[in-house]
């Protein structure tokens, strides 16, 4: 009996190998989908069965490269990041905000120490959206970008989170969950293609 060695997904954290039995090379044995159910416990376990049936079809390619695939398959990219910044640094800010809200179907302008839009992207993930985020403390032009978000929000307002849903200022926080209250919201986020359902 021939067997192929192969490192396991967490091979800094787990030392264990996986092992594949060349004489049966679709067919993954239960230990290896019992071991990464273990460490995927959200993925139901067909789907981890039917995905390592998928990926042992490839074992010409190399094990680095395999693995890969089934750990980012695995990943859950909670938002989608902006834009390459050289693509946007030629743009006035206005120019560059309204590039983004346009160009995504949901935005949100934060910071990285706002809790507020910790929430916002939290709620958007729990609703299915996968919000572009544009953290303003990493922008190099950021005083800029928050003067125009100023303008759209109200003096009196905070400009932080800025909800853009399909190309249009929503508002921040507290008119987003408004909107999803009063039931407004998910007929907005389907119209900018954001939930498919």
């Amino acid at each position: 009996m021939k067997l192929t060695h192969f490192m396991p997904l967490d091979s800094l954290t787990h030392p264990l190998p996986f092992y594949f039995d060349s004489r049966a090379p679709n067919k993954p044995s239960r230990s290896h989908s019992l071991y990464i159910n273990s460490h995927f416990p959200f993925l139901p376990f067909q789907l981890i069965n039917d995905t390592l049936v998928h990926l042992i079809s490839f074992l010409p390619l190399s094990l680095s490269l395999t693995m890969q695939v089934l750990k980012s398959a695995t990943k859950m990219q909670a938002a989608t990041p902006p834009p390459p910044l050289n693509q946007l640094n030629n743009m006035r800010p206005y120019e560059m905000v309204h590039h983004l809200a346009s160009s995504n179907a949901v935005v949100i302008f934060s910071t990285s120490y706002s809790c507020m839009s910790s929430v916002a992207e939290r709620f958007l993930i729990s609703l299915g959206v996968g919000p572009t985020l544009v953290e303003l403390d990493q922008q190099p032009d950021r005083s800029a970008i928050w003067s125009v978000l100023y303008d759209l929000a109200g003096s009196d307002h905070q400009p932080v989170p800025a909800v853009f849903v399909g190309g249009k200022f929503l508002g921040g926080l507290e008119t987003l969950m408004a909107n999803h209250l009063n039931g407004t919201l998910v007929p907005l986020l389907k119209e900018a293609g954001a939930l498919w359902l």
